[in-house]
């Protein structure tokens, strides 16, 4: 991941009034050192984690409770995520789905809205359209 990038985007989400949320399969404890330590912390709003709610992104419960927590409804919401599996419950819950390509992770993202290659490449589309 290229932090530059992914920094670039988030500078520009948070400034436009955008909130956002970490929902990860990561302990909460480590995903907080790992947001501390390449300075993303200050972007997010909140983080949730399957320590909290059971199941985490391969069920919808996660993703109806990111929506609560911001008061919106879910078709407000878009996922950003590199896991199909996490894009097929997210859009069962009625988010809009941007897949994000990791190398690493070679997943198919066939069930999302939008496909990116890297971060830069969604902040041109954000910069251009005005939304994700």
């Amino acid at each position: 991941v290229e932090i530059d990038g992914v920094r670039t985007l988030l500078e520009k989400l948070k400034h436009d009034g955008v909130k956002l949320a970490v929902i990860t399969a990561t302990p909460k404890k480590l995903a907080k050192i790992a947001l501390n330590t390449v300075g993303f912390s200050k972007y997010f709003d909140f983080i949730l984690t399957p320590e909290l709610i059971k199941g985490g992104k391969t069920r919808r419960l996660i993703f109806i409770i990111s929506a609560l927590m911001r008061f919106t409804s879910p078709k407000n919401c878009v996922l950003v995520d590199d896991a199909n599996y996490a894009h097929k419950a997210a859009k069962r819950t009625g988010f809009k789905t941007i897949g994000i390509y990791d190398k690493w992770r070679n997943d198919s993202l066939d069930a999302c809205d939008k496909k990116f290659l890297n971060y830069n490449d969604m902040l041109e589309y954000y910069n251009k359209n005005g939304k994700l």
